[in-house]
């Protein structure tokens, strides 16, 4: 990984932290509940779509790292979490790892989130 890829990647990660942060700023102001972590699931559900979408139609590498690992790197991690389960679903012979890899992250992070707060 050269000098300029940790560029790249580090100026896309500053880029949607900010991203995250306005659009958390604004869904909280027009949040339809207060109970539900609209801004978060938004987000998330954004950033899925936007990865699954720019994998597919990207073909320079630096313009990859800048967008996927960079901006939406910062804008939210769940994009790269479900891409990659979508790609295993892709591959042949490792639906069941698809599966295996959903379920424990879902599980796993579940009871790391609980666990950290009774910390």
């Amino acid at each position: 990984m050269g000098v300029m890829s940790l560029l790249i990647v580090s100026l896309g990660s500053a880029l949607g932290a900010l991203f995250r942060f306005w659009a958390t700023t604004f869904i909280n102001r027009q949040a339809l509940s207060e109970s539900f972590p609209w801004s978060t699931f938004l987000i998330n559900m954004l950033a899925c779509f936007l990865i699954g979408y720019l994998t597919s139609v990207i073909t320079s590498p630096l313009t990859q790292i800048l967008l996927t690992s960079g901006v939406l790197g910062g804008f939210s991690t769940f994009s790269t979490f479900a891409n990659e389960v979508v790609t295993l679903f892709k591959q042949p012979n490792t639906k069941k790892l698809a599966v295996l890899y959903a379920l424990a992250s879902l599980l796993g992070g579940l009871l790391l989130a609980a666990l950290g707060s009774q910390l």
